[in-house]
């Protein structure tokens, strides 16, 4: 599934940079905080169902759930340390899976690794500890984003969404993935313009990189019927 923007604002009617910036670093701190929610939950169902597999028969307990799937933002060079750690702890303990596999069931257990919002840590600090394991990932990236970097390159001390050309040179171990053009509340759209989101982000991410978009995610994981029979039409 794939996503687009309505079109563009004048650059008068835009956001400060400072604005901007504070938005974003809002946004990064409260999906950071989810993802730690959900980084121990998956941990502590992957103990438990050990824990069952390990003294019921596989007859009696039914099919395993075949893994989890962890989603990063941007991983500053402070944090490389931790984030090596944790990629030591996925080939320890699970079987790294690209997304488009976590369906499977063939008995392992697999963990997915996603980035949203495509910043430019992926590419610096994330990315030669997975390759160094043989980890695939996705990226899920609001394009305008991507654009905006390009025209405007940002100081300001907020994580750096990649450019265009940047996102089109990722090795074939990444995936990339719509993630809306404007990373907008999408519930809150009229029709029109949330079928623009969904349309034109995969369009243009396709014309970036020539790589074929398959999976779209919802920014800030909002989505309802409405959206989801849009996302559904757009592909």
């Amino acid at each position: 599934m794939m996503r687009c923007s309505p079109t563009a604002p004048e650059a008068s009617a835009r956001p400060s940079l400072a604005r901007r910036a504070l938005r974003r670093a809002r946004a990064v701190g409260t999906d950071r905080a989810k993802r730690s929610v959900k980084l121990a939950v998956s941990t502590a169902l992957y103990g438990v169902d050990a824990a069952i597999a390990a003294v019921r028969p596989a007859h009696r307990r039914g099919a395993r759930a075949c893994g989890v799937v962890l989603m990063y933002h941007d991983i500053p060079a402070r944090c490389a340390t931790r984030f090596a750690g944790q990629c030591d702890d996925i080939v320890r303990f699970a079987r790294p899976a690209r997304l488009g596999d976590m369906h499977e069931l063939d008995g392992t257990w697999k963990v997915a690794v996603t980035f949203d919002d495509g910043f430019r840590s992926f590419a610096d600090v994330a990315l030669p500890e997975l390759d160094a394991r043989s980890i695939p990932s996705t990226m899920f990236v609001p394009t305008e984003w991507a654009e905006r970097s390009a025209r405007e390159p940002s100081d300001d001390g907020s994580p750096v969404p990649m450019t265009p050309d940047e996102l089109a040179a990722l090795p074939a171990s990444v995936e990339l993935a719509s993630h809306s053009c404007t990373h907008a509340h999408l519930p809150q759209l009229d029709d029109d313009s949330l079928a623009d989101e969904l349309v034109r982000s995969r369009h243009d991410l396709e014309h970036m990189t020539g790589r074929p978009v398959r999976y779209h995610a919802f920014p800030y994981g909002e989505h309802d019927a409405r959206v989801d029979r849009a996302a559904q039409r757009a592909g």
